[in-house]
């Protein structure tokens, strides 16, 4: 049986693929913008509407499933370097910043640090200057960050 070799790029592509299928409509539209791992992670990060009981989004959550399968090891790396299991709080602060949080691990809500709570707040639906249109959020990330990604993955060849 011979193994088949993936690169990291392969890897992003058939995640983003299978996310634009579980993911909402108005976020599929934008997924053709997504060029790096750090562009999914913020798209997937952004609430798109007022939620008091959950902090997170369906996308993120499916985001962080799928990176913490064994055989998406290299992406996870990419948040993860220490091979941890990634996490939303991972997502949002690779997001924003290329790295994972520094926050504890353990209990859910254990080890929220003040940059997480940051990061949790930046994406809330409740604090996005466009509530109408939550995903101009992502078109601004978007528009500035011209070559910002130093740490990400391209998906262009």
């Amino acid at each position: 049986m011979e193994i088949e070799e993936v690169t990291q790029e392969e890897l992003l592509l058939r995640t983003k693929q299978v996310l634009q299928i579980l993911t909402s409509e108005s976020k599929k539209s934008l997924f053709n913008q997504c060029k790096t791992l750090k562009d999914l992670c913020f798209l997937a990060s952004i609430q798109q509407k007022r939620d008091l009981l959950f902090n997170t989004t369906t996308m993120a959550e499916n985001l962080v499933y799928f990176l913490n399968i064994p055989a998406n090891a290299l992406l996870k790396r990419k948040i993860c370097p220490n091979g941890e299991e990634v996490r939303i709080r991972d997502i949002r602060n690779y997001a924003r910043y290329g790295e994972k949080s520094e926050s504890q691990r353990g209990w859910v809500f254990s080890g929220l640090n003040a940059q997480d709570l940051e990061n949790q707040k930046f994406f809330s639906h409740s604090s996005n200057a466009n509530p109408k249109d939550p995903l101009l959020l992502f078109k601004n990330h978007s528009d500035g960050s011209n070559g910002s990604h130093s740490k990400s993955i391209s998906l262009e060849h």
